[in-house]
């Protein structure tokens, strides 16, 4: 689900409502979830309700819980949720930020292992 700059009111729907739905589909408790993530009863009461946030470790452990879902897709959930919020508590200072570079001119970062130059590939 997309968010519009335009529309900071909106805030996603967060990891915390899919664990919900899923525990109530499935009868899961806090006990068996915890036992399952490895993790205290605190802390799958405080997933649960939101109070905690969705770390790349827990993502993988829900993604092993849950097959079907991926550790990414929990953490998009929660980054969504999080920029929504950001913007909508920021909604007045972001007015008064100017833009510094146009996006044409912002480089885009690339990943993964960088190729030989094609100098270095024709010497040898």
């Amino acid at each position: 689900m997309s968010v519009s700059t335009e529309d900071a009111s909106a805030v996603p729907s967060g990891p915390a409502d899919l664990l919900r739905h899923v525990m109530k589909e499935h009868r899961i408790s806090q006990r068996a979830l915890a036992a399952a993530l490895k993790v205290t009863v605190v802390t799958a009461h405080q997933l649960q309700n939101g109070d905690r946030r969705v770390t790349p470790q827990m993502a993988v452990r829900l993604e092993k819980a849950m097959p079907g879902t991926s550790a990414l897709e929990w953490l998009d959930m929660q980054a969504r949720m999080e920029i929504a919020q950001a913007r909508a508590e920021l909604q007045d200072t972001l007015g008064e930020i100017p833009v510094l570079v146009p996006v044409a001119e912002i480089p885009v970062l690339k990943t993964g292992p960088k190729k030989a130059s094609s100098a270095k590939s024709r010497r040898g």
